[in-house]
């Protein structure tokens, strides 16, 4: 997302984001440049990336490296349920905790649906029950 914060022009960004069912008011669009000079989010994009192909990318060992407890969210309708499942086993190498849910809506639901996403972060950081929304993909594979 940073990358097309800073490079394409605000109408391209919008199309797209209509294109994909979202609206992206004035004051939200300003809010995700303001977020693109965080440094810490810089860092982390740059740790993950690291620039390399994605059929290249060894996501064993990066989620074997991941120590905090993480709560793995795709968007159904666009990210693939099996990859997510498998990136939320592997980051249980790294903590035990850590889950893997998909919410029926495109790849950036958080903008799509933002009360959805903000009760999802509110439940895993309180460690209570995620939202109805949530679908836990490892007790769906059971």
């Amino acid at each position: 997302m940073n990358w097309v914060m800073v490079h394409l022009p605000r109408s391209v960004h919008v199309w797209l984001a209509a294109k994909l069912g979202m609206t992206v008011t004035e004051a939200l669009y300003e809010d995700m440049q303001a977020v693109d000079s965080c440094v810490v989010g810089k860092v982390v994009m740059h740790e993950l990336v690291e620039f390399v192909r994605v059929e290249d990318r060894n996501w064993r060992d990066l989620s074997e490296g991941v120590r905090a407890r993480t709560c793995l969210v795709a968007g159904g309708l666009d990210d693939d349920e099996n990859d997510s499942w498998e990136r939320g086993e592997q980051l249980k190498i790294g903590n035990s905790e850590s889950e893997a849910f998909k919410v029926e809506r495109r790849h950036a639901w958080n903008i799509q649906d933002p009360g959805l996403f903000v009760s999802g972060i509110r439940s895993w950081m309180q460690r209570c029950a995620m939202p109805d929304e949530y679908v836990n993909l490892e007790k769906k594979r059971v």
